[in-house]
């Protein structure tokens, strides 16, 4: 049995059991939190210095991809301090 069949199976058969091999993906920006990550993860390494403002610079010039990815990598953020979506979540 394949893995999109045993998926398959699940949701037909409303199993409330999970998948093997397939993760849960969550939309985080305006689902799970009620921010952008984007946005986040800028201000959260805005403090690192002129350097990084110009990495930032040059990673926006190539695309939002490689901002995010540079952002994501140059920055620290507390998770347990980002606003909720409490509607998502109960």
């Amino acid at each position: 049995m394949t893995e999109l069949s045993t998926f398959q199976n699940l949701i037909v058969n409303n199993d409330r059991q999970t998948a093997p091999g397939i993760p849960l993906v969550v939309d985080l920006d305006g689902s799970l939190i009620q921010t952008d990550l984007l946005y986040e993860s800028f201000f959260a390494s805005v403090k690192d210095g002129l350097e990084h403002h110009w990495l930032t610079l040059k990673a926006f010039r190539r695309g939002k991809a490689p901002l995010k990815a540079y952002l994501a990598e140059a920055s620290t953020i507390d998770y347990a301090l980002l606003p909720s979506a409490t509607k998502f979540l109960s």
